[in-house]
């Protein structure tokens, strides 16, 4: 009989990326929106060790840590548009994608 190819997560796996910083939290810098094309996964900071100026939206930054698949839930989902100066989604699916990071650099200027 053939083998069964056995499957591989891509989550829980360390990461490092070149991305598009496209939205940041307005709040303190907590979090931003990560954008490659159409996908766009949330950043956070381990441990909220750092936070990120809150006007580094729209750069390409450089980021190491780890791509996980996180519960989301209406609240969370609400309270991260609200962080974004968002309105709240209708439509929540349960789940995101995350990076949770152990470090980032932004390009001056």
């Amino acid at each position: 009989p053939p083998r069964r190819q056995r499957q591989t997560s891509i989550t829980d796996r360390d990461v490092r990326v070149e991305t598009r910083n496209a939205k940041v939290c307005q709040k303190k810098g907590c979090f931003f929106v990560a954008q490659h094309e159409a996908d766009t996964v949330r950043v956070t900071f381990k441990d909220y060790g750092f936070f990120i100026p809150t006007d580094s939206g729209g750069k390409t930054v450089l980021l190491a840590g780890n791509f996980q698949r996180k519960a989301l839930s209406r609240e969370e989902a609400e309270h991260l548009a609200e962080d974004l100066g968002e309105e709240a989604p209708k439509d929540v699916p349960g789940f995101e994608y995350a990076i949770v990071a152990t470090g980032v650099s932004i390009p001056r200027g």
